[in-house]
């Protein structure tokens, strides 16, 4: 896991001793808990700010994430709920376990809040990752669920793709990958 994009190239947080940051997400619907705990913070005396660790992750997360761990909990189980958006254009079964490939595009409803959230697992995975530009109508998304059985079914996004369509002359577009991400619990595994 890498944070340079976050708090630069050494990857260190000062001011904090036994520092720990939570940043939880639903794996299916991606509601997303921010928090910090530390056991001792530098004392103003000395004239030091410790580093603003939480105002870093947010510049990079999507607003509405939760603080409040008790409310986020509260939530899970309604989240479950969650269903993937997008066109169900393949499935496929590993180790017993059904798999589900969508197709979406910014039209697609719930979308744009969806990969807000989903593309900020690029900073912590891809090293010089970069954020798109959603609002581009160019863009075209994979998303890869894991379908678990349950008496309603329960999905984890497992990895996505991004695809943009570039413009060839005379009257054709011709899609090139962007971004692909696998998530760790999943890599190693045949999904890509």
């Amino acid at each position: 896991m890498m944070s340079h994009q976050v708090f630069g190239e050494s990857e260190t947080i000062f001011g904090y001793k036994g520092l720990n940051i939570q940043l939880y997400y639903h794996a299916g619907s991606l509601l997303t808990y921010l928090n910090m705990e530390y056991h001792e913070q530098i004392p103003r005396s000395y004239g030091i700010k410790p580093d603003p660790v939480i105002p870093k992750i947010v510049e990079q997360i999507p607003q509405g994430f939760i603080s409040n761990r008790d409310e986020f909990i509260s939530k899970l189980e309604k989240e479950d709920s969650f269903t993937p958006m997008g066109n169900k254009i393949h499935s496929y079964f590993h180790d017993d376990t059904e798999y589900e490939i969508y197709e979406a595009d910014i039209f697609t409803p719930r979308l744009k809040e969806y990969h807000e959230r989903l593309q900020t697992f690029i900073l912590w995975y891809i090293d010089a990752a970069s954020f798109i530009d959603i609002d581009d109508e160019k863009w075209h998304f994979f998303l890869l669920f894991e379908k678990k059985k349950s008496v309603a079914p329960i999905y984890n996004i497992v990895g996505y793709m991004t695809v943009y369509h570039y413009y060839s002359y005379p009257d054709k577009f011709r899609p090139r990958i962007s971004q692909t991400l696998i998530l760790p619990p999943f890599q190693r595994k045949g999904h890509c």
